[in-house]
């Protein structure tokens, strides 16, 4: 059977107890004789990087990372991670209705110093999300895809109408080695190296924007 690029398979949430996580993006910085910095970014949106620390765990529990390595076949297919530093919104704008759009797509939004960044969402957790429309929830009339993370309304919401959404999300991810290297302590323990889990880019059609 073919791999998908992105399975909806969680990763032991279990496992981020002990976990170094946090964005990364890639900048260039060359130095000039006149001391001054040119900044140019290779990519705009930062990469989520975990790095799950070595844990003691039995068998059954070390099963649970050998069937996903092995059903992902290391780097090739994505899974979903949960950020436990960033997984969740409030009142989280995400569109403004115009009479005739009917897909929108979640999304997180990042502001600091009058400079803002916006993430899409792509994995929201299902029976966590609900959606707003100009403050009022709505509890029917649109669907929402948790594999991608795009919202679509039976009927486009009305020009002005502020949509807004609270619920929490994970993050696509894949591992970012082919290789796990796992150690047999003792009798029923085991324990494994670090593993680096790196977020991966998801790929949809453009949306139409009437």
């Amino acid at each position: 059977t073919q791999q998908p690029d992105c399975v909806e398979t969680r990763f032991p949430v279990e496992y981020s107890e002990r976990t170094a996580i946090g964005p990364e993006f890639d900048v260039i910085v060359v130095g000039s004789d006149s001391g001054e910095d040119k900044r140019t970014p290779l990519f705009l949106e930062g990469k989520i990087q975990f790095m799950v620390e070595q844990h003691i765990r039995d068998l059954t529990q070390m099963q649970q990372v050998l069937n996903i390595f092995h059903a992902r076949r290391g780097r090739l297919t994505g899974f979903r991670a949960k950020d436990i530093t960033d997984y969740q919104v409030s009142a989280e704008y995400f569109g403004t209705g115009n009479g005739t759009q009917t897909a929108f797509q979640l999304i997180k939004t990042y502001t600091s110093g009058g400079f803002t960044k916006v993430k899409n969402i792509y994995k929201p957790v299902d029976g966590t999300v609900t959606i707003f429309r100009d403050g009022t929830l709505l509890t029917s009339g649109y669907t929402i895809n948790y594999a991608t993370g795009l919202v679509t309304f039976t009927s486009a919401p009305a020009s002005s109408a502020v949509l807004t959404w609270t619920g929490e999300f994970d993050i696509p991810v894949r591992f970012a080695t082919d290789e796990l290297d796992i150690s047999v302590d003792g009798f029923d323990v085991y324990s494994f190296g670090s593993i680096e889990l790196t977020e991966i880019p998801i790929s949809l059609p453009a949306l139409v924007i009437g």
